[in-house]
C-alpha cells in the first residue's frame, strides 16, 4: 500500500477540480466547527481558486461565516469585476444578518470598509440603499 501525503486529514494537497476539493468547501461551509477553523480553511484554499464558478462558490462559503473576519477575506474581491457584484451580496447579507445577533457589529472597522466599498463599486441600487442605512447616511 502506497503511503500518500495528506493535507488537513485528506490525501494530497487540494487543487480546484478535484472532487474532494468541494467536499473541504463543504465542510468549511456547512460543518459544525468554530468559525476560526472555517476562516482558516477558506484561507488555505483560496490561492487555488481561478475560476469565476470557484470565487463564485468560495464567497458564498464565506457569507455563511458569522463574522467581521469573513469580511475582511472578501474585500480583495470587490476590485475582481466577474464577482464583485457577488462579494457584493455576499457581504450585505452576512453583514446584516450578523447585525441581528450583534446590533454593535455597525461599529467594527472592517465592517464600514465593506459598507463604504459596496457603495463604491455595487451596480445594484437595492446594495447601495441597504449599505447606505447601514451607514446612517439615509
Amino acid at each position: 500500500m502506497k503511503n500518500y501525503p495528506t493535507w488537513r486529514g485528506m490525501p494530497w494537497k487540494p487543487c480546484l477540480g478535484q472532487p474532494w476539493e468541494n467536499l473541504y468547501l463543504r465542510i468549511a461551509e456547512r460543518g459544525s466547527l468554530p468559525n476560526n477553523q472555517r476562516l482558516a480553511m477558506c484561507r488555505e484554499i483560496e490561492p487555488l481558486l481561478k475560476q469565476t464558478a470557484e470565487k463564485q462558490q468560495w464567497l458564498g462559503v464565506l457569507g455563511r461565516i458569522d463574522s467581521p473576519k469573513a469580511l475582511a477575506q472578501i474585500m480583495p474581491y470587490f476590485n475582481d469585476p466577474s464577482v464583485k457584484e457577488v462579494a457584493c451580496t455576499v457581504s450585505i447579507t452576512l453583514i446584516e444578518r450578523v447585525a441581528k445577533k450583534n446590533p454593535r457589529i455597525k461599529e467594527n472597522r472592517t465592517v464600514k470598509k465593506v459598507l463604504q466599498k459596496i457603495l463604491d463599486v455595487s451596480t445594484q441600487t437595492n446594495y447601495q440603499q441597504r449599505a447606505k442605512r447601514f451607514l446612517g447616511s439615509t
